[in-house]
């Protein structure tokens, strides 16, 4: 739960400009790309010693100019489509984070307080909307549930969810782990009519659950979610945090509309905005999942893979001992911008180059921490003119 004695700390945003130089590693493709471009370069080293002291190599220079012009296409379009999806994410966590804004003036500003448990109460519906915050970001990252993998209660979750809730979720992701991941598939064979109603189609083997997990003891162990090995946040047995905070804030609020400690108007709000960050959580979810076909990447890969191959026989006889050193330099290249376009497809992690989804985190706790701090009885002292 927010402290509203803590010690007072700049909540700014840190808006300076970094510019990184040329010989800046943190951050950089060189460790993901120098790879690929030394076995190009011991390859072209190979080529040159044959041509030079062995036997002609060369061939024509038109293979190049061909193939570089499909190779920069789908280099364009890999790139592109990976920006896309990192500026989308971005504009994304934006919008979150404006919304969880806007609900926490909502909740403070909007429900009355005339009792100090009130009061607590509402401290509690801040708190949650920040625990949204963090369980979408843990969501997106395939880091599910108030407890991590080791059954340790998440340290940024362990004071912004009460403690009724936290056994509350305990036991549903024990119930969610105990029933449906952990069923035995039974293969049941059915047989349907053609659809033109002339005979039997061909039979179709379908997979069900067998009997509740519960008639086999409670030691069943989870089976690994295949869905959840790609998309960790798909992962069903652990369940959605942030889609569970949202059910307790539901509930608060229409608690207080029921107590006539808001109206109707303000309730609609609440409700609108808590509605439009579900919705912001799922556009989240489609933006992690939806990667580059797969037959762009494999061919773009093969025709990279390729180019290099058949270059050093290309510029050998023109460049002669420098061609190792020029192999270099263009493998460097290519590779460098196909791993650009790798590095930002999926911008949610906590990479140098991921989303700074951790400093929206600190800025939401540091506003709610200072909203907190004045109560709603003195918000009189906000009135534009005197009586």
């Amino acid at each position: 739960m927010f402290n509203s004695q803590d010690k007072d700390r700049g909540g700014g945003l840190d808006l300076k400009i970094h510019t990184p130089g040329a010989l800046n590693f943190k951050g950089s493709v060189v460790l993901p790309t120098i790879k690929g471009s030394l076995v190009a370069t011991l390859w072209s080293v190979l080529i040159t010693c044959l041509h030079l002291f062995v036997t002609k190599l060369s061939m024509p220079s038109t293979y190049i100019s061909t193939t570089s012009f499909v190779m920069s296409l789908l280099l364009a379009f890999k790139n592109n489509s990976s920006y896309e999806k990192y500026n989308e994410g971005r504009k994304l966590w934006s919008q979150l984070l404006t919304l969880s804004r806007n609900l926490g003036r909502l909740i403070w500003i909007g429900i009355e307080d005339p009792e100090p448990k009130a009061t607590e109460e509402k401290r509690v519906a801040m708190d949650l909307v920040l625990a949204f915050f963090i369980a979408a970001k843990n969501h997106i990252r395939g880091k599910d549930g108030i407890r991590d993998e080791h059954g340790i209660l998440r340290p940024e979750l362990a004071n912004l969810i009460p403690s009724k809730k936290q056994a509350a979720l305990d036991a549903a992701e024990e119930r969610r782990g105990s029933t449906a991941s952990a069923l035995p598939l039974t293969e049941i064979v059915v047989e349907g009519a053609a659809a033109d109603g002339s005979g039997p189609a061909a039979e179709v083997t379908l997979q069900v659950p067998d009997a509740p997990a519960a008639t086999r003891g409670a030691g069943s162990l989870r089976r690994p979610s295949k869905t959840a090995a790609q998309y960790g946040f798909l992962d069903g047995s652990r369940g959605n945090l942030a889609l569970d905070v949202t059910h307790m804030l539901s509930a608060y609020f229409s608690a207080q509309l029921k107590k006539t400690r808001t109206d109707s108007s303000q309730y609609g709000g609440m409700i609108t905005t808590l509605n439009t960050m579900t919705e912001v959580v799922t556009s989240l979810e489609r933006v992690a999942t939806s990667r580059i076909p797969y037959a762009y990447i494999i061919h773009l890969k093969q025709i990279i893979a390729i180019f290099l191959i058949l270059l050093p026989f290309q510029i050998v006889d023109q460049f002669k001992a420098w061609t190792p050193a020029l192999v270099f330099l263009i493998a460097f290249t290519f590779l460098g911008v196909d791993a650009i376009g790798s590095e930002i497809e999926l911008p949610f992690g906590d990479d140098p180059n991921d989303l700074k989804i951790d400093v929206y985190v600190e800025q939401l706790k540091w506003e709610f921490t200072e909203i907190v701090k004045t109560p709603r009885a003195k918000l009189n002292e906000w009135d534009l003119l005197d009586d």
